[in-house]
């Protein structure tokens, strides 16, 4: 499997790279009243509109300046999200050996939108469930 990786706050976290549609600079935000506060707006990205979310706010984890933040955006079943994350890493790919489970010291409210862990050299990357991530928004 490959994932591309990003930061948010100081932890690494990555998504299948068959889920992402592209990655870009920030976009302009249209704000939308009386929504979770995880939805931080709406970007159109030629012609598509992406409802767009803040995982450090998912995740209840300090935030970042706002000037350096980048958009990944996953289609997912017809709809298209887009991610705002801190920075982006690489793509890497991972062997199935070095994969865990999500701790259960991980809050349940984060822990179902996680698929697992892995492994690296260079820490865990804590793989994100877009689809999960997904349904929270259409629920």
């Amino acid at each position: 499997m490959q994932y591309t990786t990003f930061k948010i706050a100081d932890f690494w976290y990555g998504i299948d790279v068959m889920k992402i549609q592209e990655i870009t600079h920030s976009f302009p935000l249209t704000s939308v009243p009386l929504v979770d506060p995880f939805i931080i707006g709406l970007i159109n990205l030629r012609g598509q509109v992406a409802i767009t979310i803040s995982l450090s706010v998912l995740f209840g984890l300090d935030k970042a300046e706002a000037s350096n933040k980048k958009n990944i955006f996953c289609n997912i079943d017809n709809s298209l999200i887009a991610v705002e994350v801190d920075k982006i890493g690489d793509v890497i790919e991972v062997n199935p050996a070095q994969k865990k489970v999500v701790p259960s010291t991980i809050p349940e409210s984060t822990r179902g939108l996680l698929k697992e862990l892995y492994e690296t050299p260079e820490g865990i990357i804590s793989i994100v469930n877009v689809e999960e991530v997904n349904n929270k928004i259409n629920s």
